[in-house]
């Protein structure tokens, strides 16, 4: 399915699970399962340890993840996907057209406006225990 939505998604990944750490503490019907179907879940991390070294997910979950964010995006009436939608005017440049240098410049600006004053650290001056 997600091979035919376009995604490339490789159906024949070796997930080598008999490399997997504690694979032979597993019994024999186990194995055979998971063998024979992963959960989706389970398949999705070891295909990004596989795949990616665990570093970031591997084509499936991707796609999954582009999916699941994709389908509220759309069914939502409040995000930039919606017609109805328009970005405030702090934000969008002299232009009115959104761009990715907009959104950046308002992060910064927003993250700016959030950092505290620094304190002034007191100094404590330390006794001198010596005695003359």
């Amino acid at each position: 399915m997600l091979a035919e939505a376009g995604y490339p998604i490789d159906d024949d990944v070796d997930l080598q699970l008999r490399r997997m750490a504690g694979w032979s503490n597993l019994s024999a019907e186990v194995k055979a399962e998971l063998l024979a179907d992963q959960p989706l879940f389970f398949y999705m991390l070891r295909e990004s340890g596989v795949v990616n070294g665990g570093q970031r997910l591997g084509p499936t979950a991707s796609a999954v993840l582009m999916e699941v964010f994709g389908g509220v995006l759309l069914k939502c009436d409040a995000t930039f996907i919606s017609a109805d939608w328009s970005p405030a005017e702090s934000v969008v440049g002299a232009d009115h057209e959104l761009t990715l240098a907009d959104i950046l410049r308002y992060v910064d600006v927003y993250n700016a406006s959030r950092q505290r004053p620094s304190r002034k650290r007191k100094t404590v001056k330390k006794r001198s225990t010596r005695r003359s």
